[in-house]
């Protein structure tokens, strides 16, 4: 069986996947190039202290966005194509099939294909394609794909412990260091709580990436390494497949 011809419109959709990344990180790049944020403060209407923030000054571009969405699209429908293929491949046809995947074991093993060959069945069974399991990213993917059906999933995200602030003068009085994260509605940062009476200047910088606001095994982490990490996942899945069909 040539199975290279059966496979090629799985191998088309990650190759269309990877041009994406390629370009979506040449995208974030530009994007952090640039000032994308200032230092200011700003009355607490509640405490009436003055809140030392970094804030965003610059939109995300909707560029990033549609980019991101596209690799999304792109890996999951590989997966769908190739289990379309292995059905063809096992001499049964492609209506109904699709990839498994489950939110854990027990709803992965009600979504099996009986329409794969059993060497496919139990292959994809060891990968434990859900939640928690050895494949979690190909459950990622599919939680990404459902999500950007309907929803921005793009933002900006502060990396934990990636803040300097350098205190320029401090006339009087003195300031608290709250734990706080980055604040997605008013895309800001509290680094520091005036006391009432003091009087600070202050310098400071941040390390951000752009992420995936869900799931939350991905929300923190660029989103480029994830979607990296899930195309080489994909590309494993795709050729241990077309060697067992050989």
């Amino acid at each position: 069986m040539n199975t290279f011809d059966l496979l090629e419109s799985s191998k088309s959709k990650l190759s269309h996947a990877t041009t994406h990344i390629a370009t979506l990180k040449a995208n974030v790049h530009d994007f952090f190039a640039r000032p994308i944020y200032t230092t200011t403060t700003e009355k607490c209407e509640i405490s009436r202290k003055n809140l030392l923030k970094i804030k965003l000054i610059e939109k995300i571009p909707d560029q990033i966005s549609l980019i991101a969405g596209d690799v999304i699209s792109n890996l999951r429908a590989s997966l769908d194509h190739l289990a379309s293929s292995l059905a063809i491949a096992n001499g049964k046809t492609a209506t109904s099939v699709y990839f498994p995947i489950g939110n854990d074991k027990n709803d992965f093993l009600k979504r099996e294909q009986n329409k794969f060959s059993l060497p496919i069945r139990d292959y994809i069974r060891s990968i434990e394609p859900y939640e928690a399991g050895k494949g979690e990213l190909i459950w990622i993917i599919n939680k990404l794909e459902k999500a950007n059906k309907h929803r921005n999933i793009v933002r900006l995200a502060h990396i934990t412990g990636k803040t300097t602030t350098h205190f320029t003068d401090i006339r009087k009085g003195g300031c608290k260091f709250p734990n706080t994260t980055w604040d997605q509605n008013n895309n800001s940062l509290v680094i520091a709580i005036e006391d009432a009476e003091s009087d600070i200047d202050f310098i400071s910088s941040i390390q951000c990436s752009i992420s995936l606001s869900e799931p939350k095994q991905v929300s923190y982490l660029p989103a480029t390494a994830v979607l990296s990490d899930i195309h080489n996942a994909i590309a494993k899945v795709i050729g241990d497949c077309e060697t067992l069909i050989k």
